[in-house]
């Protein structure tokens, strides 16, 4: 495995422009690599992934003028 630490900043990078789509898979990417993370590279996962969240929900919001707007489910629990 690449260095943990760009890896997971890399994805950060991807994920300023993803769609919700994209999210989506960088969030299974994420948690496929976090039980192999040190410690600390867990919490900056777990950053992460709430990041990604920050973002669907950002994403999700551009299109609430439309008048049956859609409700997008990025994590279920």
């Amino acid at each position: 495995m690449d260095n943990p630490t760009e890896t997971l900043n890399d994805i950060e990078r991807r994920a300023e422009r993803a769609l919700i789509q994209e999210l989506r898979l960088l969030r299974q990417d994420i948690l496929r690599l976090r039980p192999m993370l040190a410690p600390e590279d867990q919490e900056h996962a777990d950053a992460l992934l709430l990041k990604l969240q920050r973002l669907a929900d950002e994403e999700s919001l551009v299109g609430f003028d439309d008048p049956v707007p859609q409700q997008v489910v990025l994590f279920a629990a």
